[in-house]
């Protein structure tokens, strides 16, 4: 079908004109301007509405808003989203909370991530294989409780740390943290890629690209937001904090969403008769383009 051009770029106002008036709001050299804050809103209020509207009635829309409509499909989505403004929002952060914070180099900032990446790949194959048995929701209930509690660790920028009589260097102590991110992210994140597509095996294709979108629009808008608090603190490592603390609450507020998620693994048959049922629309549309009928149609 043709690409949706008008509402590809009503969407995309809308986001930037959000994004622009957080950045705004943002500016740490100069008062924000309420005034250009006020028109981005009025912007990316008016865009999306738009957007909206243009959906309805285009012929091939840029979302199918069934799967936004549809209540699965809305809290799959609506967790995303919430999911990748927490995720998203941490993660970027990590270096600059180190050098800020607890004034490690930007080598020592940037080995910190390597807990991350490993832990996190450990724990994505091994949920991934258990999946048909735990269903969608323990892991990604698991992961949050994690990142909730790292997160609330953080927000607290505890130095010197000492359990059961073992002293930590500040370096220990943050690499420990970010291997648990690591794990959340790896232990939560194979589940909420897949959930809800076994609810319509042939738009998997869409369902998994509705899926990084709000993903995605989550972690902008996330670290938008905690690029707005930390420049508005007395320090960046404060204001990173404080985000950190509001980073907790929105994992909080996705751990209630999951519920409304189904929890169900799709058995490898949906799988099938998607792929079979993709295989059939190319060898209609190819036949069309070709002016003869599709074998077996």
């Amino acid at each position: 079908g043709r690409i949706d051009a008008r509402g590809a770029a009503l969407f995309s106002l809308a986001v930037l004109g959000l994004v622009y008036a957080l950045t705004e709001l943002g500016q740490r050299d100069a008062h924000p301007s309420m005034a250009v804050v006020g028109v981005s809103m009025l912007v990316a209020v008016g865009s999306l509405l738009l957007f909206l509207r243009e959906e309805t009635k285009a012929a091939d829309p840029l979302i199918d808003l069934m799967l936004i409509r549809r209540r699965e499909f809305a809290f799959t989505n609506a967790l995303n989203f919430f999911y990748g403004a927490g995720i998203f929002g941490l993660f970027s952060f990590i270096p600059l909370y180190a050098q800020e914070a607890y004034g490690m180099s930007h080598e020592e900032s940037g080995i910190l991530l390597s807990p991350r990446a490993v832990a996190m790949m450990v724990a994505s194959i091994f949920i991934s294989m258990l999946l048909p048995r735990t269903g969608y929701r323990k892991p990604i209930l698991f992961g949050l409780v994690l990142m909730v509690g790292s997160l609330l660790l953080l927000s607290r920028g505890y130095h010197d740390v000492s359990i059961f009589g073992l002293g930590l260097s500040n370096f220990v102590y943050l690499s420990v943290i970010v291997a648990v991110t690591g794990l959340a992210f790896g232990t939560a994140g194979p589940a909420a890629n897949n959930a809800a597509i076994e609810l319509a095996p042939d738009k998997i294709a869409a369902i998994t690209g509705l899926r990084g979108m709000f993903r995605t629009l989550g972690g902008t808008l996330g670290t938008a937001v905690v690029v707005l608090v930390a420049s508005r603190a007395s320090s960046e490592a404060s204001g990173l904090q404080t985000a950190f603390l509001g980073l907790a609450f929105v994992n909080m507020v996705t751990m209630a969403l999951v519920f409304g998620i189904s929890d169900k693994v799709g058995a490898r048959e949906a799988v099938t008769l998607a792929a079979n049922r993709a295989t059939a629309e190319a060898a209609r549309t190819a036949a069309e383009a070709s002016g003869g009928p599709a074998e077996g149609a």
